[in-house]
């Protein structure tokens, strides 16, 4: 019974990225506004100098930027960086394997919004993929 319990805590315990998902520890700036098997876009809403929560986004993300954004990024060795944006500008980083983990900040004295367009790994995206057609061929689709 003991190894059963060790087992099942290493197990719960052992998808920290789940729980770092931004959506998930904090939905009061972000929601989920589309979503399939190979992308998911948010919207990021911040009020002035509201901060997240420690949380990680994929690497290979586009943000739009729909209203002015001044604001700073904390990473988890402590490192900030500060960043400024127009309404309309984009902003990409390159696609590659893996996440990156930060606890944004708005430092201005406006709310923000921005739209974030992340992708999803070729692992998830075939799995997800996976899991649908078969759904829909349960369905009679």
């Amino acid at each position: 019974m003991r190894f059963f319990a060790i087992a099942l805590w290493a197990v719960l315990f052992s998808f920290p990225a789940a729980a770092q998902d931004p959506t998930k520890v904090d939905p009061q700036h972000y929601k989920v506004i589309f979503e399939d098997t190979s992308i998911r876009v948010l919207r990021l809403t911040y009020g002035p100098h509201e901060k997240s929560v420690m949380h990680e986004h994929p690497f290979g993300s586009c943000v739009i930027f729909i209203t002015e954004f001044q604001g700073k990024s904390t990473d988890p060795d402590g490192n900030v960086t500060t960043e400024h944006h127009a309404p309309g500008e984009v902003a990409c980083d390159t696609y590659r394997r893996g996440t990156f983990r930060h606890l944004p900040e708005n430092t201005s004295d406006t709310a923000f919004q921005v739209i974030l367009i992340e992708r999803k790994s070729a692992q998830v995206a075939s799995l997800n993929g996976w899991i649908s057609r078969g759904l829909n061929e349960l369905r009679g689709f």
